[in-house]
């Protein structure tokens, strides 16, 4: 479980973030292991929001870690923490 206001902002944070998977696709010049590992990263992101228990912190901690290792993906990271 997503906490509050920020239930919403994660929703679009995977948003965003499946969003910009399918662009570096379609923009084909990702090596398939980064489209991997990043694809690997994001799927963890919805087991947080459907958990009983708060994982907000722990949500936005992967997000953190994300847009370290995904530049592409730092917006989503910004609308996490966007007030």
């Amino acid at each position: 479980m997503i906490s509050g206001e920020k239930h919403q902002k994660a929703l679009i944070a995977l948003h965003k973030i499946l969003v910009t998977l399918r662009w570096l696709v379609g923009q084909g010049d990702k090596e398939k292991e980064y489209l991997y590992k990043l694809l690997d990263w994001t799927e963890y992101l919805p087991l947080l929001i459907a958990d009983p228990e708060d994982k907000t912190e722990r949500f936005h901690q992967a997000l953190r870690d994300l847009a370290e290792n995904f530049p592409e993906c730092k917006r989503a990271l910004a609308v996490f923490e966007e007030d």
